[in-house]
């Protein structure tokens, strides 16, 4: 996306190469964004995911972002800021062994149970 197209709709934006090559510095400038906010909504795209950890896509993506990575951007939202998380793009048709499947489960039970649990 452009530039002025994204600062029209977002407040910034971070691509693969970013993440791959300084995911620090992404995630110090996502914590510094999450500070002015009250809440954080998260819409999780699927295909953002590196192929080989997350097949299950219609249209893989190369230098996808390892499933870790979500949870230190969970992190840096914090628990307290974070009220709701989508998640999309997933398709069982592709998941091998529900491999995928297996992942987002946990993901969401991850979630709920470090928002609630204190």
């Amino acid at each position: 996306m452009r530039p002025e197209y994204i600062a029209k709709y977002y407040r910034a934006s971070f691509g693969a190469v970013d993440i791959a090559l300084d995911g620090a510095r992404v995630l110090e400038e996502l914590r510094v964004q999450c500070e002015s906010v009250p809440r954080v909504f998260v819409d999780l795209d699927c295909d953002v995911f590196e192929p080989a950890s997350f097949p299950a896509v219609a249209h893989t993506r190369p230098f996808g972002i390892d499933p870790l990575f979500v949870l230190r951007v969970l992190d840096v939202i914090g628990r307290d800021k974070l009220v709701g998380l989508a998640i999309s793009e997933f398709e069982p048709s592709r998941d091998h062994h529900d491999r995928c499947a297996e992942l987002l489960m946990w993901l969401i039970e991850y979630v709920l149970l470090w928002k609630h649990e204190k």
